[in-house]
């Protein structure tokens, strides 16, 4: 780029960098979103429409000159804008400037065709166009390219900064934005930009906090049957009452990831969650994990394999604990679609029933629609087996899943999630019944987004679960209302 190139690419940065701020924190709330335009679109001063692409295979007077008054707009063809290399140069420079891609993906072609056209230039706008179609890889590669050759170019270190920042690249982009705030002559308002995008980078960096609390009534706690008797060769069983219990749940969760090289960052995960109950001790169940290993992500694409340690408490008295691994994968093939996979294996051993230990296999794949701005649908199938000591007791499982998101007027979300899930065990059982169930569940969520307090948010929760099984002390049905807390930090 010539000199005079610079001396407006400096004094048009401002313009290029307002709304920087917006971009930073979009990538923070969503950083697995699809990518859309990372740079807040200015105003053209040119016309550069469908109309005109159809205008110009007619070979008509095509394109308004820049800064035209409207009503003496001189429009040029394709052939004729290539026999006025200056003011075919002079408009895809001000493209560049302003992160009009649309107007360079229209010049460019034209451009590259000039003798003299500045490659660099040219590179930079095939840099703007892959970032805008989410090709952030090719992008950083141009970017890049466009610095080796003249690292003076702040707007080019910017998009750069803006593109590792979008593809989760957070070391790296950290680094491109201090150096930029490392010229002492950047004005402070572009240093306020920077600090935006930084914040943004530890926001994602920092420690995640997800926490529920609800009160729940629970009709039937221990799960008995609905049947009351049983008769046999050896007499009338009377099988157990249903039994009512009132309490909370509730659930933690804590999440840190720390970028390593690149695309790798180190993740760090602990839940807790489970069910008190103040007049039904007997029945209280805890449930804690804690996972570490490696991540792998870009703005798309995430793969995590991570080893974990489970230990699970009921009734206040130790139960059991799990060791193993679990890989899993999220991919969005656009704003609309994602995929999510996952597969686990884990080593179970209990306290006390020690005819229940042995190992555990699931995978699952769901997928995710956008249907529309306020709704969203997911669809997710489940398979696995648990082995155990006593045959009787090991089981083979697959599933359906089904949830639905809402937002309806006045600021309403309704949240719908049900399940059928099929286990069928591999042995006769102390009844000389071979167990087969089908357990069906259905969970419906409301809550008010104006309705909140400090990010407190109340909802309205009902769930209903039925067992139907050929094995009569594990059939049961009931229902559960409650109301639920919820806080993201």
């Amino acid at each position: 780029m010539t000199e005079g190139q610079r001396w407006v690419i400096a004094m048009l940065m401002p313009a290029l960098l307002n709304g920087g701020a917006l971009a930073a924190q979009a990538a923070e709330s969503a950083p697995m979103a699809v990518p859309q335009n990372n740079v807040p679109e200015q105003n053209r001063n040119f016309n550069l429409t469908d109309q005109w692409r159809e205008e110009r295979r007619n070979d008509q007077p095509a394109m308004p000159l820049p800064g035209a008054q409207k009503s003496h707009s001189i429009r040029l063809s394709e052939k004729e804008l290539l026999q006025h290399p200056q003011l075919l140069g002079r408009m895809m420079l001000l493209s560049l400037l302003k992160q009009d891609v649309a107007g360079v993906r229209l010049l460019l072609p034209l451009y590259v065709q000039l003798p003299d056209h500045d490659p660099l230039m040219a590179q930079y706008g095939e840099g703007l166009i892959a970032q805008e179609d989410g090709n952030f890889a090719s992008a950083i590669e141009k970017y890049r390219g466009v610095l080796e050759r003249d690292a003076a170019l702040s707007m080019v270190r910017f998009s750069l900064a803006v593109a590792l920042f979008m593809d989760s690249q957070l070391n790296e982009a950290r680094a491109e934005f201090k150096a930029i705030g490392n010229d002492p002559r950047l004005p402070q308002e572009l240093r306020a930009v920077l600090e935006q995008f930084e914040k943004g980078i530890d926001r994602q960096t920092g420690l995640k906090v997800d926490a529920s609390l609800s009160y729940v009534s629970d009709p039937n706690v221990n799960n008995a049957p609905s049947q009351r008797y049983i008769y046999t060769a050896y007499g009338r069983w009377t099988l157990p009452e249903p039994q009512s219990a009132h309490g909370a749940r509730y659930y933690l969760g804590l999440r840190k990831d720390t970028p390593l090289s690149g695309h790798f960052h180190w993740r760090n995960q602990a839940y807790v969650f489970g069910k008190y109950y103040w007049d039904k001790h007997d029945y209280d169940d805890t449930y804690s994990r804690v996972t570490s290993g490696i991540a792998w992500r870009n703005a798309r694409h995430e793969i995590s394999v991570m080893p974990f340690f489970a230990y699970r408490w009921f009734g206040t008295e130790p139960y059991s604990q799990t060791a193993g691994l679990r890989a899993q994968e999220s991919y969005f093939i656009n704003r609309d679609w994602q995929i999510l996979a996952a597969a686990e294996y884990g080593r179970l051993s209990h306290k006390s029933r020690t005819f229940l230990n042995g190992h555990s296999l699931s995978a699952s794949l769901s997928v995710v629609h956008r249907l529309s701005d306020r709704q969203y649908l997911v669809l997710g199938t489940d398979v696995g087996k648990q082995t155990a000591a006593d045959s009787s007791e090991a089981y083979d499982y697959y599933g359906l899943r089904l949830g639905h998101m809402y937002a309806w007027p006045l600021g309403i979300t309704s949240q719908i999630d049900a399940s059928a899930l099929r286990r069928k065990y591999r042995a006769l059982n102390f009844f000389n019944v071979i167990q087969s169930d089908k357990d069906y569940s259905a969970t419906l969520s409301l809550w008010k987004s104006n309705w909140s307090w400090r990010g407190f948010t109340p909802r309205l929760t009902f769930e209903y679960r039925k067992v139907d099984s050929n094995y009569v002390l594990a059939a049961y049905s009931k229902k559960q209302f409650g109301v639920q807390i919820r806080k993201e930090f």
